[in-house]
């Protein structure tokens, strides 16, 4: 007996597709974040709202991911240079991909982590984009 494929439905497909217009532009993307994870990265996340009704006709709903942008410990006017950088590249990749709007990005601040010795420094970047939601 065989498995059968897992479906990834549209929502799913829209964070597939964000991981992936993220890793092309060269930012590596935690999946899942176990406890570990090495700075600089993206973690995406649902956004709040999650989803909104779109404004078209039929089941289309506004879909929106948090990519919560994270940067080493230490020097915090390097982290600020470093976060300015990742900033820009993300917002980029987004904005050039076919059905994503123009992202809206949060102030940096630190984020402190036991064990970690000042902290990170973090940024959130809200990303959408429209998804038919129909039945199986």
């Amino acid at each position: 007996m065989t498995a059968e494929p897992i479906v990834r439905g549209p929502v799913l497909a829209c964070r597939d597709e964000l991981v992936a217009i993220l890793r092309t532009a060269g930012v590596s993307t935690l999946d899942v974040v176990s406890g570990r994870f090495l700075a600089p990265c993206a973690i995406v996340e649902p956004g709040d709202p999650f989803l909104a009704p779109a404004h078209l006709a039929g089941s289309w709903h506004t879909v929106r991911w948090r990519i919560v942008l994270v940067v080493g410990a230490g020097d915090a006017a390097a982290n600020l240079e470093r976060m300015t950088e990742l900033v820009q590249s993300v917002v980029l990749a987004i904005t050039q991909a076919p059905g994503w709007t123009a992202p809206i990005v949060s102030g940096p601040r630190l984020v402190r982590v036991v064990g970690v010795e000042g902290g990170y420094t973090a940024a959130e970047i809200i990303a959408a984009t429209i998804a038919q939601i129909t039945e199986g």
